[in-house]
């Protein structure tokens, strides 16, 4: 006999006022029978349970499970009031619409104030639609993903402490003490290693077909390292490898090892041959032989502990000590046939999720799961929440479409901040992306692919390993995508990898519009970068009324591109900076200010582009455009760009040009939710 308490509101059903009670259904043999409590007696009946349209479950770090749930506070029997588990709070909510045989019924989730530690991810299917989760006002609502370590002890004759972490599951990448991320041992101490791979097709871009042939699975697994850097010891058990190629980079283990030739088996394989356009890097992570200076650890999988190297002054036993158990915390899926939608989500922090290395990453570090992740949804919200210390992405989304991410925080990410792939309609406002790709570096702030008819608006954007906002469709994808990218802030991008910038437009990325954002201080590893980027086969794309200012490399950057239109943006140009149309066409250059007050301005390959109504400002009178008859010493008159703004005074010469003003700062977020 499984008892379910259901709360009704006043209403008036057959004659019969019902005044707010609870009352208990059980199944007995297969009849439904309901009790109600001993002071309403009335007969309930089908037609009755017909008006149940608004569950609300709550849960406590306090609850009992086998209380009703309907109430925020317990009462003295503990038999009305919270429950502690998510997992209850669902199924209580199914077994109630199960009883109206109708998923319809408006639920709702009410986590209250405190710290909800998951032993699952809360898996939402398509019966679970119409939901909402949220978290009480009342004070910070945590879910979180991780486990504290406990039961230290110190190494005999050496500086390590070490706790035991049998469980199998438990194969984390990030660690923390006292709240603070910690440093795997890695080698080499600083900088990297030199492997001897060497790889050299032809590489055909991306639109070409890549190499030509395709490397085989082999040569994507094999990598001959230098002479000192392995040694015969080295727990394959625990080693993980970083290997870099150009815009992209690879995380993988090795599966056997052979000293005498220095040669590692790589599983998964590499995204590109080691040695794949000359680049030769890579790091080790997660060995004894890394542990090299305080504040280190690493995941000893041989002896099932985890091994710390204590900083000046922290003693273990007073420490806390956190890693992460689960990869995602909640996850919405649907299928193709049948959708989950409706289910909203807000004013909840999700807290500290793992990343697992099942393959090896890629351009855009896409396989990883996300805190919140979602498949096959629609008409679904993300709002007012806090995702932080997730192993992989923060806020994950395939083929769901109708989708809002709005007025959240997502940091500290191990991929990407906020990924979707496949869908229309997609929407993502006003939320705080930064510090993102801190242990997959091909992450990027907001990564989208294959969307339509979407819009990102008034985010912020910054401390990315990689790119700050990507949108691409495929390769084979002719039909406009028609997105929608304006009043952004990026900044400080491209800090680990090569070949991306602050916005990245890639694949047949057809239709969109970039406008009103403001891109800066970039800088990157090697300065090989872009503040604006459009890559191969992007076409017929608006760029307008965009400021794009102290970045290293290309301010703009077109590469095999055609027909697109830059105009009326100010390009605030460094010494070095460059502004390019490499094997582009048919473009459009139109009513730009480039100020070079310290530079001289630089084109490549200008011939990809048609010129009308620009002004040029070069301190130095300089510029390397010669087959274009323009002067560069017309000076734009700003208000003041020493202090960057870059408002035009009324007598500028660039409104006689047909230069439409528009306002920086309005760029990035609305508000602070």
């Amino acid at each position: 006999m499984l008892p379910i308490y259901l709360s009704i509101e006043s209403k008036n059903i057959a004659m019969t006022n019902f005044k707010k009670r609870f009352f208990a259904c059980f199944l007995v043999g297969g009849i439904l029978t309901i009790s109600v409590t001993p002071d309403y007696a009335e007969v309930i009946n089908n037609d009755t349970l017909s008006i149940i349209r608004d569950i609300t479950i709550y849960v406590s770090v306090n609850g009992n499970d086998s209380a009703t749930g309907f109430s925020n506070v317990a009462n003295a029997d503990d038999s009305d009031g919270p429950v502690k588990t998510e997992i209850t709070a669902l199924k209580k909510i199914r077994y109630l619409r199960a009883l109206r045989e109708n998923n319809a019924a408006t639920a709702k989730i009410v986590f209250l104030k405190g710290l909800h530690v998951f032993t699952a991810p809360l898996v939402i299917g398509p019966q679970d639609s119409n939901l909402t989760i949220e978290g009480d006002l009342s004070g910070k609502s945590v879910l979180y993903g991780g486990r504290s370590i406990t039961g230290w002890q110190k190494e005999a004759n050496s500086p390590f402490w070490f706790a035991k972490v049998n469980d199998s599951e438990f194969d984390f990448r990030q660690f923390y003490v006292n709240g603070k991320m910690r440093p795997r041992a890695r080698l080499p101490k600083q900088g990297r290693f030199k492997h001897e791979s060497i790889f050299n097709k032809d590489w055909m871009m991306t639109s070409g077909g890549g190499f030509v042939p395709a490397p085989t699975t082999e040569e994507r697994s094999a990598m001959k390292y230098a002479p000192g850097q392995i040694s015969e010891e080295t727990s394959l058990s625990n080693a993980e490898f970083l290997v870099f190629h150009s815009w992209d980079a690879s995380w993988t283990r090795a599966i056997s090892h052979e000293p005498v030739e220095r040669v590692l088996r790589l599983n998964p394989p590499c995204s590109y041959p080691p040695g794949a356009f000359g680049i030769k890097d890579y790091v080790i992570e997660n060995i004894r032989e890394g542990m090299l200076k305080p504040g280190q650890w690493y995941l000893d999988r041989d002896n099932g502990k985890v091994v710390y190297w204590p900083l000046k002054g922290e003693y273990p036993v007073l420490a806390s000590f956190e890693a992460p158990l689960l990869s995602s915390l909640i996850q919405i899926i649907g299928t193709n046939e049948k959708k989950v939608a409706n289910i909203n989500i807000k004013n909840i922090c999700l807290d500290l999720s793992s990343i697992k290395l099942e393959q090896s990453g890629g351009f855009g570090a896409p396989f990883f799961d996300g805190a919140v992740s979602m498949t096959n949804a629609v008409n679904c919200s993300l709002e007012a929440l806090s995702v932080t210390r997730a192993g992989g992405q923060g806020i994950k989304a395939s083929e769901s479409s109708d989708i809002l991410v709005k007025d959240s925080e997502v940091s500290q990410t191990g991929a990407n901040g906020i990924y979707f792939r496949g869908g229309i309609n997609n929407h993502i406002i006003n939320n705080l992306v930064h510090h993102v790709g801190i242990i997959d570096p091909n992450a990027m702030g907001i990564n989208v692919g294959y969307l339509k008819n979407s819009h990102i608006a008034h985010n912020d954007v910054y401390a990315t390993s990689y790119t700050g906002i990507a949108i691409g469709n495929g390769m084979n994808d002719m039909s406009p995508a028609m997105n929608l990218v304006e009043f952004n802030r990026v900044w400080n991008t491209m800090n680990i990898l090569n070949d991306g910038g602050c916005i990245y437009l890639y694949g047949k990325e057809r239709h969109t519009i970039i406008r009103n954002n403001v891109l800066s201080e970039s800088y990157g590893s090697n300065g090989s970068l872009a503040g604006l980027y459009l890559d191969e086969t992007v076409e017929d794309v608006i760029c307008e009324n965009n400021l794009i200012k102290n970045i290293s490399g290309s301010i703009l950057h077109l590469h095999l591109t055609k027909h697109n239109t830059i105009c009326n943006n100010i390009f605030v140009c460094k010494p070095g900076n460059i502004i390019s149309f490499l094997r582009s066409s048919d473009c459009i250059f139109d009513r730009n200010i480039i100020y070079a007050p310290n530079a001289e301005i630089k084109f490549l390959n200008p011939e990809g582009a048609i010129y009308t109504g620009n002004l040029f400002y070069s301190s130095m009178n300089k510029s390397n455009i010669d087959k274009i008859p323009i002067a560069y010493n017309v000076d734009p008159k700003f208000v003041d760009p020493n202090n960057n703004n870059f408002e035009l005074r009324s007598n500028s010469p660039a409104l006689m040009k047909g230069f439409k003003p528009f306002d920086p700062s309005k760029a990035g977020r609305l508000n602070n939710p």
